[in-house]
């Protein structure tokens, strides 16, 4: 059997995700109040793109949001 591969580079590089949040730090750097996060993801200009953003808090369903709220105390993403 003979294969040959048509088209396209081979996609070396992973995309880059970027987290921020906003949030009132208290005491010992813990929030205050909910936290508002939001991811984004971009690839390299020679890649073949971000298909999706998957999230989930603690132990949840993952889901393809960008955005998300935290709002139980040690919630983590």
């Amino acid at each position: 059997m003979n294969l040959k591969f048509m088209g396209g580079n081979d996609d070396v590089l992973p995309p880059v995700t970027t987290v921020t949040t906003d949030g009132v730090s208290g005491e010992d750097v813990w929030n205050a109040n909910d936290v508002n996060v939001k991811f984004t993801a971009d690839d390299d200009p020679t890649g073949t793109g971000v298909n999706r953003i998957e999230t989930r808090v603690d132990d949840g369903d993952w889901t393809n949001k960008t955005e998300l709220t935290l709002t139980a105390e040690r919630a983590q993403c």
